[in-house]
């Protein structure tokens, strides 16, 4: 429930009964706090890297026999195939 309540996206029983937790609680609250410098610190990382294509290639491929000959891999060329 810790990223729901960060993201305010818990109703207003359950938000009060955190709020009410971490009021209370000696071990919640920097953990809570921790939680939230990294939500921050995600926010504003700037999103501009591209994913790398041979990333993108094996999650398309997962849980796929290795084919005998690649073909379709994008760091082989078709003239790479024998």
């Amino acid at each position: 429930m810790a990223s729901d309540y960060l993201d305010g996206r818990l109703d207003v029983d359950a938000s009060a009964r955190i709020d009410t937790h971490l009021q209370q609680c000696r071990r919640c609250p920097p953990i809570a706090q921790a939680l939230i410098g990294i939500k921050t610190a995600l926010g504003l990382r700037p999103w501009t890297s591209a994913v790398p294509e041979q990333f993108v290639y094996d999650v398309a491929h997962l849980g796929r026999p290795p084919p005998a000959v690649m073909t379709d891999h994008p760091r082989h060329s078709k003239s790479d195939t024998p």
